[in-house]
């Protein structure tokens, strides 16, 4: 399972997500989009979703 499938099973669970870090938002502003998981054993203990551009034929990833 790929950490943007833990990430939205976790949205689905939790009422703590932000509206601006929900999957279906980042879908709708972000061509591509993929999440950090910080785990300390099996509990989630911090997400940061991050989208990635495209630019001169190489992927970047955008921290603003």
């Amino acid at each position: 399972m790929s950490n943007k499938d833990i990430y939205k099973q976790l949205c689905e669970t939790s009422t703590e997500i932000p509206l601006f870090e929900q999957p279906w938002w980042l879908d709708v502003v972000c061509k591509q989009w993929d999440v950090a998981i910080a785990r300390k054993g099996d509990r989630i203990t911090g997400t940061w979703p991050y989208p990635i551009e495209k630019k001169n034929r190489t992927y970047t990833y955008s921290y603003s």
